[in-house]
C-alpha cells in the first residue's frame, strides 16, 4: 500500500507534540521546545492557516539538551471545563505537570479562547530531573476510565545512569496515571484507588521498567495504551498495554526490545514482552504514533509511528504483524515527533524541522 503525506505549513520551531480540542475539529495546537503553543485553523481540504500563539511558558521553561515543552493534552471534558494539561522542564531542570484553563475576561470558561493566560496555571506534580539533560519523556493520554496517563523518562544519561526505571518509588522511567479532573487533600490531582503500588509508597505508579516513553496513545477501540519506548544501543520498541496489565514491569534496563541489555538488573523481575521491536539501524529513535481510524479503509486499525533520526514512517498491521517503512523527511534533518488524530478522523504528524503533515489517502 502507498500513501499521501502532504505538508500543509512549514516553519514551526521545534515541535514536540500535536493535540486536537475535544470538540474543534477545525483546529490543531502543536507545542514547540522553547515553550510556545501554536493554534491551527484547518480548513475542509486540510489547508492551515497562519497560526496564532496560544500558550507562552517560555519564561518558566528550560530547554536545553532534550529538554522544553514536551506534551499538551485537552481535558476529556473540555467543553465543560476548559482544562488543558502540558509538561515541561521548569528552570530547576525538573519535569513538571501543570494545568491551565481556557476563561474569559470575566473568568467563565470559554474553550473558544485563542489564548490561554498564565494566570490560570496551577502545577500539579514535580519530578526531580536534575542530574541529565536527556530522557523526559513526557507524554500525556486520557484513558477511558477518564484518568491521565503520564510518561517520564528515566532520567537521562545512558543505560539508566540513576537506576530509577526498576524502582517503583522513583516516578522517573514509568507511566504514570492520575485522576486530574478532581482534587484531593489540598492537591490539585487525586490518587486513583485501582493503582497498583499505593501500598508500596509509590501511588501514582502504573507501569515501571521504561527507558524513554516519548509518545503515548490510547487505541479508542480496545483502550489499550501503546506506547513508544526509543531505544539504547540496538533496539527500538513498542509496547501494548490492556486496560488492567497482569505484569506492570517493561524491562528496562535488564533488557532493551526483547533483548539483554544490564543483567545485573533483572533479579527477581517478572516483566512483560514489547508487541514488536526494530533492531539499528533499521530504526534509530522510534517516537511512537497513533493508531490509524476507519476514515482511511485500507490502513484502519494500523499503528503508525515515525523516527526522528531516520526519517521514517513505520505502518505496523497488528492482525498480520507486517511493518512496513516509507520515507517522510531526508535522515538526519529532523523527522517526524508526533501524531494526532483530529474531529475529523484526519491523521497528522510534526517532523522536528518544523512542518504540519497531514496524511490524505491511502490508496490500496
Amino acid at each position: 500500500m502507498s500513501t499521501l503525506w502532504v505538508t500543509q505549513y512549514n516553519g514551526l520551531n521545534q515541535p514536540t507534540n500535536i493535540s486536537a480540542a475535544p470538540g474543534q475539529p477545525t483546529h490543531l495546537f502543536v507545542t514547540e521546545k522553547t515553550g510556545t503553543v501554536q493554534r491551527f485553523t484547518v480548513q475542509p481540504d486540510g489547508a492551515v492557516n497562519t497560526p496564532n500563539l496560544y500558550l507562552d511558558v517560555s519564561s518558566r521553561t528550560e530547554s536545553d539538551g532534550e529538554a522544553g515543552l514536551l506534551s499538551l493534552i485537552f481535558s476529556p471534558h473540555f467543553a465543560k471545563d476548559g482544562y488543558v494539561f502540558i509538561t515541561y522542564s521548569d528552570l530547576q531542570h525538573d519535569l513538571v505537570l501543570a494545568r491551565l484553563q481556557a476563561i474569559d475576561r470575566r473568568g467563565h470558561v470559554y474553550p473558544a479562547a485563542t489564548r490561554l493566560s498564565l494566570s490560570t496555571m496551577h502545577t500539579i506534580i514535580t519530578i526531580n530531573h536534575r542530574l541529565e539533560s536527556n530522557h523526559w519523556g513526557g507524554s500525556l493520554a486520557f484513558g477511558a476510565d477518564g484518568y491521565l496517563y503520564m510518561g517520564t523518562g528515566d532520567g537521562g544519561g545512558a543505560g539508566d545512569s540513576t537506576d530509577s526505571s526498576r524502582h517503583i518509588t522513583i516516578m522517573r522511567g514509568k507511566v504514570l496515571r492520575l485522576d486530574v479532573l478532581h482534587s484531593c487533600a489540598h492537591r490539585n490531582y487525586c490518587v486513583p484507588k485501582s493503582n497498583p503500588y499505593i501500598k508500596q509508597h509509590a501511588p501514582l505508579v502504573w507501569l515501571f521498567g521504561l527507558r524513554n516513553p516519548w509518545k503515548l496513545n490510547f487505541d479508542p477501540r480496545t483502550h489499550r495504551l501503546w506506547i513508544g519506548d526509543v531505544g539504547q544501543d540496538a533496539y527500538e520498541e513498542v509496547d501494548v498495554i490492556a486496560p488492567t496489565p497482569k505484569l506492570r514491569d517493561l524491562g528496562w534496563p535488564c533488557r532493551e526490545g526483547f533483548h539483554s541489555y544490564n543483567s545485573q538488573r533483572c533479579a527477581g523481575r517478572h516483566m512483560q514482552n514489547p508487541l514488536f521491536e526494530i533492531p539499528h539501524p533499521t530504526s534509530e529513535a522510534l517516537t511512537g504514533g497513533v493508531i490509524v481510524p476507519t476514515t482511511y479503509p485500507s490502513r484502519a486499525g494500523d499503528y503508525v509511528a515515525g523516527d526522528y533520526v531516520l526519517g521514517k514512517i513505520f505502518w505496523y498491521d497488528p492482525r498480520t504483524r507486517a511493518l512496513t517503512s516509507e520515507q517522510l523527511v531526508p535522515e538526519n534533518t529532523g523527522g517526524p515527533v508526533a501524531f494526532d488524530v483530529d474531529g475529523l478522523g484526519r491523521v497528522w504528524t510534526v517532523t522536528y524541522s518544523g512542518s504540519l503533515v497531514e496524511l490524505q489517502s491511502s490508496p490500496s
